[in-house]
């Protein structure tokens, strides 16, 4: 008699990206320079991390940085994540902002950023994140190194899951 055996394999997959893309809308202003000019952002937010990636027009300019912020599902708060080059190297930092008016920076060993032609990605792990919490009006700007005049903008969307 033969024997036959059935085998079932269970593969857990990957942690699915809540993940939305947003082109700029808007007209820049005439004169604007290519570095600070945002095409397009995507978001991808899993409970491992959320990515930010933002499409400029050009990324060689040091004193350009790049802000990815968030509302967060506790009213009042916000996270903001902030990149830019100087003297040839990249700089990351990580805010909680309370009723945008105190400013607490995060140590946040995981976070990453890469500058390359016309891209950078900024890469801020779940547990920078209040692990996993939606997220609210998501954007991402640029301005002038120790400028709080944004340059440009791109509207993210209304709410983000990580799943």
């Amino acid at each position: 008699m033969a024997a036959t055996a059935l085998a079932i394999c269970v593969v857990a997959s990957p942690a699915q990206a809540d993940t939305r893309t947003r082109t700029d809308g808007t007209a820049d202003a005439a004169g604007l320079p290519a570095a600070y000019d945002l095409i397009s952002a995507t978001w991808d937010y899993t409970p491992e991390r959320l990515v930010v990636t933002a499409d400029l027009g050009e990324t060689g300019r040091e004193g350009v940085v790049l802000t990815a912020r968030s509302s967060h599902f506790w009213e009042g708060y916000d996270v903001v994540a902030r990149t830019w080059r100087q003297d040839g190297r990249t700089v990351r930092r990580l805010w909680i902002w309370f009723n945008t008016v105190e400013r607490t920076p995060v140590a946040c060993p995981g976070m990453r950023a890469t500058w390359r032609p016309s891209t950078v990605r900024l890469s801020v792990p779940g547990s920078c994140l209040f692990d996993g919490t939606p997220m609210t009006d998501l954007s991402v700007t640029t301005n002038a190194r120790g400028s709080r005049e944004v340059e440009d903008l791109v509207v993210g969307p209304r709410r983000l899951t990580s799943r």
